[in-house]
């Protein structure tokens, strides 16, 4: 009886360790670092990293990597080094903007300008060959029904443009062997109100794994839930659309926020060209135009509902508290005295 006590508790032992560390996690809540502008599940002892990349008031970027102990699967939600992208056109290309060159239209936003890539072709062209190398039996999905819905919604607000998703699965080898990948990925392109050949488009959703081909299994269940876990918290989104205004363009992990955010980024937006183009730089500035009481016009941050006039002609936002004289100004342009 000992004996198949002793064989049993062996084989016990022997199932358990010859099982990737990936099948035996818990789990944990890991909260961004940077902000605390989100969380989301991670397994236990796996090495994460990452958080919110802030490169401007208005280019905030999350991206979360999980590494298991073993190093048989790598995870990944978000990329930070995926800027936002402005298509090439004749002006800018006057402007020595050439494709490939980076365009910064001020307050530290800096987009690459590149033609617009829908999701998978992102994938395939730029992506994963810049951040993998090659790669070989590759599978393409269209995912047609988030990228309709998502542009239902963009209709619906009077935005012009185009979502673009798919997943893809494919293979490649690294210095630890062959490795088997998933890739889930949404582009989305936006172009200027009245003005076709200008336009704006970025990643807005990238997440998926490498997996040593015998830990498949774990890498899709864990990544599933990584991904099904991630959560903005609603007091930093509160803080983020305070500070960037009526203008900002974060993505929100719920089509409902997105449809909110792309009717904010729309609220001023005109019916001419002319207009459309002005609004549209204000869009990527992060500022608002209104014209004072001596006739002229002032660009500010759109970032308040009220302002303070300096003495010297200045306006700040009401919350850099800049002292007490001068007038408040209302997004009505209106002049106020200040109580």
């Amino acid at each position: 009886m000992r004996f198949f006590i002793r064989l049993l508790l062996t084989m016990i032992i022997a199932a358990a360790v010859a099982q990737p560390a990936t099948a035996q996690e818990g789990w944990i809540r890991w909260v961004d670092p940077a902000e605390r502008a989100f969380s989301l599940d991670a397994p236990a002892g796996w090495r994460v990293e990452g958080g919110l990349r802030r490169h401007a008031a208005v280019d905030v970027r999350p991206e979360v990597t999980m590494t298991s102990p073993d190093g048989l699967i790598f995870i990944r939600i978000g990329d930070a080094a995926n800027p936002t992208m402005v298509q090439p056109n004749q002006q800018m290309a006057a402007m020595g903007f050439v494709e490939g060159r980076w365009y910064s239209p001020g307050y530290g936003v800096n987009m690459l300008v590149m033609r617009y890539l829908p999701g998978a072709r992102f994938a395939l062209d730029y992506y994963l060959p810049k951040s993998l190398g090659p790669i070989s039996q590759v599978i393409v999905r269209e995912l047609n029904q988030p990228s309709n819905q998502a542009m239902s919604i963009m209709a619906s607000a009077g935005i012009q443009g185009r979502v673009d998703t798919a997943d893809l699965t494919f293979q490649t080898t690294e210095a630890q062997g062959p490795r088997q990948g998933y890739l889930l990925i949404q582009t989305r392109l936006i172009i200027a109100p009245g003005a076709p050949d200008m336009g704006n488009w970025e990643v807005t959703k990238l997440s998926g794994y490498l997996a040593a081909p015998q830990a498949l299994p774990q890498a899709w269940r864990i990544y599933t839930r990584a991904l099904g876990s991630f959560q903005w918290d609603p007091y930093w989104w509160e803080g983020q659309m305070r500070q960037v205004g009526a203008t900002s363009y974060v993505v929100s992990r719920t089509e409902n926020e997105l449809a909110r955010i792309i009717q904010e980024m729309t609220y001023h937006r005109q019916q001419v060209a002319d207009e459309a183009h002005q609004k549209w730089t204000e869009y990527i500035r992060g500022t608002r135009t209104f014209t004072g009481p001596d006739g002229n016009p002032r660009e500010i941050d759109a970032n308040a509902d009220q302002y303070v006039m300096a003495p010297d002609g200045r306006i700040f936002g009401r919350d850099q508290n800049l002292g007490n004289e001068g007038f408040f100004v209302g997004q009505d342009g209106a002049y106020y005295t200040k109580e």
